[in-house]
């Protein structure tokens, strides 16, 4: 597949002109384009850098009409070539501390102190969240903004 020559809109203006898509093109998202697009959402911030996310992306109408129906039966979930539906995980940070703690001393953040203060405050705050799933809600809501920027970026909303 060719890729359309386009060039990539500012964010400032992305932010000034953004409105509710209300359908969307049947037109193919480009695997490149895709690709770009994850990869915003996996650079996206979050709490304690935990990136408390994970994606499905869904390219097959048999799916993406199932998901209509989940959706509120809204068409436009039905006629995107694409969608990504983003998912909050709760129990994620478990199993992700480490790897986040070894991530940030790889880049030079923090030493063994560092890391120790890093497990037992992450370990505290949410190992007794009083609304983990909001917490979670909201870390990804950043991960699924941040994807819709890259794609309105890329001309996927013009």
């Amino acid at each position: 597949m060719a890729r359309r020559i386009r060039r990539e809109i500012p964010l400032s203006e992305l932010v000034r002109d953004r409105r509710a898509t209300d359908n969307f093109s049947s037109e193919p998202v480009l695997d490149s384009d895709l690709q770009q697009i994850l990869h915003a959402a996996l650079e996206a911030p979050s709490g304690y850098n935990l990136q408390p996310w994970r994606f499905v992306v869904l390219r097959d109408s048999t799916q993406r009409k199932k998901l209509r129906i989940a959706a509120l039966d809204q068409q436009k979930v039905e006629e995107a070539p694409v969608v990504i539906v983003a998912c909050g995980d709760t129990l994620g940070w478990r199993e992700d501390l480490e790897e986040v703690i070894r991530l940030g001393q790889e880049h030079g953040i923090g030493g063994d102190a560092w890391a120790q203060r890093k497990r037992k405050n992450v370990t505290a705050d949410l190992g007794s969240h009083p609304n983990i799933s909001m917490w979670v809600a909201k870390q990804t809501m950043i991960a699924a903004t941040t994807m819709m920027w890259m794609a309105e970026a890329l001309g996927y909303n013009r």
